[in-house]
């Protein structure tokens, strides 16, 4: 997937538009063929557009005098990249002097000014706009200049009106019938609108659109730029009709024209005829629905979802999909858009986030209550009545988890109630991206869902950990504690006897697979290091207990009888099985002897410590001690 959104999608999706920290110079010496460039602010030159603190580089004032020729741009500082931020700037400054090209290079005679305006600045584009009058000496009049540059900063590339739409007759009937109908909405003059509309056919806009953006190269000169909430058009007009005319369509009105090959595409409905797409700001989301070539925007401001975001810096999409299968499952919340996006089986019901869109009656069906939701054909289950929580630590050490009183059931349009926890219980999904199965999972909390809400990732959440597991370094400690048992481990009879019947039945290319118990008591032993995670089971007031519930009942479960593989009469194989059991039985004997030794006792109680006072827990030790425990 492309990182960078293209802008008119940006833009397409923004509930509010986000700016970047804008600079201007305060005077600055006029130098024959100088460039010269100074910082100080110059909000003046940013149309409305809001601060938003996360753009990562600041724009500065520039400009470009030689003789009477004046023409001002912007330049980019702090971008934490050296060499990008230096060839944008060289690109930037290229754009702005297209319009010598108008001029032939000829400065003898020239009188130009121009001055430039941001109309669009995020971390990934910037769309400038400049105008200004030339005038070359002895000439009938003056001209009157508007171009823009639209530059995707991700790859440092120029963006075309034909990069971003589909150019079309829906295209020029949107430009026709938005001007005609709002003539004064954009204060163009009367005498461009109406020029306009008398000589250019559809197949000439057609024409100009497909040309548009080309540096002063092909005329007549047609222009792109992006507003808060339109896609600009400027368009070349004669003198007496202004020079120029800029024509702002609403992105709204145009959202069948975007091209699918720069949308982020989430999924398709399981009749092939349907395309979910969205469009991502650093705020929030629109959702837009193709229904057989028609689009159209079925949810508005849709929250930013979690850091298994695909776009999120954290992890790459191909990083989430190699950790699990679970992440590629439509149901599983890692899948991210996948899961907060997802489709009935009869492709009629669309779940977004907390809604779910019924395509027929185009309507949103909210989920008030809900927390959790997954499909189960044209069935939807969700937990209801609670909250989901992420436990984070330091960036990047998290666990999610969600509690709900209910489990719900949507189906055909309606909401019925499954099941309610019992007694003073919470259905429990630890982690949070379990599906849901006829075995669900219930605990008590310690607190409240409210009180949960306001506790975890509070300032005293992070206090907890650091006072008790980073300021007394906890973790350093149990991994020289955990490889002083290994060592002992090591030297027992039973720990030798074992290894070497593992690399007998290894050596011989058993068909007998070691007990997976082994398998993963010996993968902790060989890496002995120490991972600490956030654990979500601090919170419980008691153990998790399993609740039966029904709706999957009509869904065929269960193993087969026999193993279609392996049977009694092969050659060999009842050596083979014995020896597995021989190895089980030295497995135990081995278990039975740790548990008997003073380092792992201590290691064991400081573990139970440290986990009865944060939330945190200690995942490779914890397996090894469970495995010694056979818990």
């Amino acid at each position: 997937m492309n990182k960078i959104l293209i802008f008119i999608l940006i833009a397409l999706c923004m509930g509010t538009l986000t700016s970047c920290n804008i600079e201007k110079a305060e005077g600055g010496i006029e130098k024959e063929n100088v460039q010269v460039k100074n910082e100080s602010a110059i909000g003046e030159k940013v149309e409305g557009i809001e601060k938003f603190e996360n753009i990562n580089y600041k724009i500065n004032d520039a400009k470009y005098v030689e003789k009477k020729v004046i023409i001002r741009y912007p330049q980019i500082s702090h971008l934490n990249n050296d060499i990008k931020e230096e060839r944008l700037n060289e690109f930037i400054k290229n754009e702005a002097l297209q319009v010598l090209n108008v001029y032939g290079g000829n400065m003898d005679k020239l009188s130009l000014e121009i001055e430039y305006k941001i109309k669009w600045c995020d971390m990934d584009f910037l769309s400038i706009v400049y105008s200004g009058v030339g005038y070359v000496e002895g000439a009938a009049h003056p001209n009157n200049l508007f171009y823009t540059s639209n530059i995707n900063i991700g790859n440092e590339k120029k963006m075309r009106l034909t990069d971003c739409v589909i150019i079309d007759n829906n295209l020029v009937d949107a430009f026709r019938k938005y001007k005609a109908e709002n003539a004064g909405a954009n204060e163009a003059p009367a005498a461009a609108l109406e020029y306009i509309l008398e000589n250019y056919s559809a197949d000439d806009l057609i024409k100009c659109f497909n040309n548009a953006d080309s540096s002063y190269e092909v005329s007549p000169f047609t222009f792109s730029y992006l507003t808060k909430n339109y896609l600009g058009i400027s368009m070349e007009v004669p003198y007496v009709a202004g020079g120029h005319i800029e024509v702002e369509i609403p992105l709204q009105d145009i959202v069948a024209n975007i091209k699918a090959s720069i949308a982020y595409q989430v999924n398709e409905s399981p009749d092939k005829e349907k395309q979910v797409f969205i469009c991502k700001d650093y705020k929030n989301y629109r959702v837009i629905l193709k229904n057989k070539g028609h689009a159209k925007v079925i949810y508005e401001n849709y929250p930013a979802i979690t850091i298994m975001d695909p776009y999120s810096y954290y992890f790459s999409h191909e990083q989430l999909i190699s950790w699990s299968e679970t992440m590629m499952d439509p149901y599983s919340f890692y899948s991210s858009h996948e899961y907060l996006i997802s489709w009935s089986e009869n492709s009629k019901y669309l779940f977004i986030k907390d809604s779910i869109y019924d395509v027929d009656k185009d309507q949103l069906i909210s989920l008030e209550d809900y927390v959790v939701f997954q499909w189960r054909g044209n069935k939807g289950i969700y937990l209801a009545e609670g909250d989901s929580f992420t436990l984070g630590y330091d960036g990047a050490i998290h666990s999610e988890f969600a509690v709900g009183k209910k489990m719900k059931v949507f189906e055909e349009g309606l909401i019925t109630e499954l099941m309610q926890a019992p007694n003073n219980r919470y259905f429990i999904l630890d982690p949070l991206w379990m599906l849901f199965t006829d075995n669900l999972y219930t605990a008590q909390l310690k607190y409240s869902v409210q009180e949960l809400k306001q506790m975890i990732g509070s300032p005293a959440y992070y206090q907890l950990i650091q006072d008790n597991i980073i300021k007394p370094k906890a973790h350093g400690e149990l991994q020289e504690d955990y490889k002083a048992l290994i060592d002992k481990i090591k030297h027992l009879k039973a720990y030798n006897q074992l290894e070497q019947k593992r690399a007998e039945a290894q050596e011989n290319n058993s068909p007998i697979k070691t007990n997976s118990d082994i398998n993963t008591f010996f993968d902790v032993i060989s890496n002995a290091y120490i991972l600490w995670n956030t654990r979500p089971a601090y919170y419980y007031k008691d153990k998790v207990k399993v609740e039966h519930s029904a709706f999957n009942e009509s869904k065929e479960t269960g193993c087969p009888l026999s193993d279609p593989i392996l049977s009694t009469s092969d050659k060999g194989i009842s050596g083979e099985m014995d020896n597995a059991l021989e190895e089980a039985k030295i497995f135990e004997e081995l278990t039975s002897e740790i548990r008997q030794l003073e380092a792992f006792q201590l290691l064991n109680d400081k573990i139970t410590h440290y986990k009865s006072i944060a939330p945190v827990k200690f995942e490779r030790i914890e397996t090894f001690i469970n495995l010694v425990k056979n818990e």
